[in-house]
């Protein structure tokens, strides 16, 4: 195919893979502590329909008084992790 399309493949060095691993950042539902209740309920609710614009756009309401949990669950949006977001929210 390369060479009826004139493209170069980068190939990945061994071990490249490995080299900058992925962090899941960890993160309790004792972090939402001081969060409006409704709040929650509707960032849940977003995490389980896969709404990553609403996800976002409920993270930068708490982004001030909550920046660790923010940048967590930020991070969770950007690598897909909605599962691990519902889980520890589930009731």
């Amino acid at each position: 195919m390369a060479k009826h399309l004139g493209v170069q493949y980068i190939h990945e060095q061994e071990g490249d893979a490995l080299a900058s691993p992925t962090k899941t950042p960890n993160f309790s539902t004792a972090q939402f502590e001081g969060t409006n209740p409704d709040w929650i309920e509707q960032f849940y609710q977003a995490a389980l329909d896969l709404d990553d614009v609403e996800v976002l756009a409920l993270i930068a309401e708490i982004a001030d008084s909550h920046q660790a949990l923010a940048a967590d669950l930020t991070e969770l949006v950007w690598q897909f992790r909605f599962d691990e977001i519902v889980e520890q929210l589930t009731p």
